[in-house]
Parts: structure tokens; C-alpha cells; sequence
């Protein structure tokens, strides 16, 4: 059975997007595959630094999106990945990868008029995503 890759970031629309995330692999008996994507550096010195502190918060939120997975369904079978790159280019790597059956990312609180202008990841992740796109808007 395909994938579920969620879109991880800490923020209170990605912790929705898991609930709902966990849910569907449950009903689908898939795996859920929390990714975090980030842009590294390869340069050393202050870019590497931030890359390597920015890699550690990434670590730091997918432990805890996996202790919430676990405590909505523990019978969900979770795992998680970084993904090197940054955000959208990033999550579509992660599903094409692990050839996903679908991509679920916690929606902008913002619309979807100041989602399109702004270039939201939202939009962006919608709009040239090789899977299909479940966005879960905030309640």
C-alpha cells in the first residue's frame, strides 16, 4: 500500500493536517511518512551552522509529530524523514520518493487570494505537486 506524506512544521495547522493524516493511514492501512523539509547550505561558517541548527529543530518537531501520531492511533505504523531542500521542492521529492498515494499539509490561515499573490507553500505544494493534495485549513 502507497504511502501518506505529511508535511511537517510544528505549526498548529500541521498538528490538525496529523490528526487527519493519522486517520487516513489508519483507514488505508498505510504508512504515514511525517517529512521535514529544509534548505542546507553547503557552505561552512555561519550557513552551515544555521543548516545544522535548523536540521536539529527539524529532528526536534518529528519526534513530537511522531509521540502525537502515536498518541491519536498507536496502531498507525509512522516514520519520519528529513528532506535536504527547501520546503515545496522538498515535499514533492519526499512523495515522489517514497511514491506516495497522497500529500497532507496543514492549510494557511491567510485565503486563498493572499496565498495565491503571496506564493504561500500552501498554493505552491498545491500547484505542481506530482501527488494528490490534502490541505487541511485550521478550525
Amino acid at each position: 500500500m502507497a504511502d501518506i506524506v505529511l508535511g511537517y512544521d510544528g505549526s498548529e495547522s500541521a498538528k490538525e493536517a496529523l490528526a487527519v493524516a493519522v486517520g487516513l493511514a489508519k483507514d488505508l492501512g498505510a504508512t504515514l511518512v511525517i517529512g521535514f523539509a529544509y534548505g542546507q547550505n553547503p557552505v561552512g561558517g555561519g550557513a552551515g551552522d544555521l543548516a545544522r541548527e535548523v536540521e536539529t529543530l527539524g529532528e526536534g518537531l518529528l519526534e513530537t509529530a511522531v509521540a502525537e501520531a502515536k498518541a491519536v492511533d498507536a496502531s498507525v505504523a509512522v516514520e519520519t524523514e528529513q528532506v535536504n531542500g527547501e520546503s515545496v521542492e522538498g515535499l514533492h521529492a519526499l512523495a515522489t520518493a517514497r511514491s506516495a498515494r497522497m500529500l497532507v499539509i496543514g492549510g494557511a490561515s491567510s485565503g486563498p487570494i493572499w496565498g495565491t499573490v503571496s506564493g504561500s507553500v500552501v498554493y505552491r505544494i498545491v500547484a505542481d505537486s506530482p501527488v494528490p493534495v490534502l490541505v487541511v485549513n485550521p478550525a
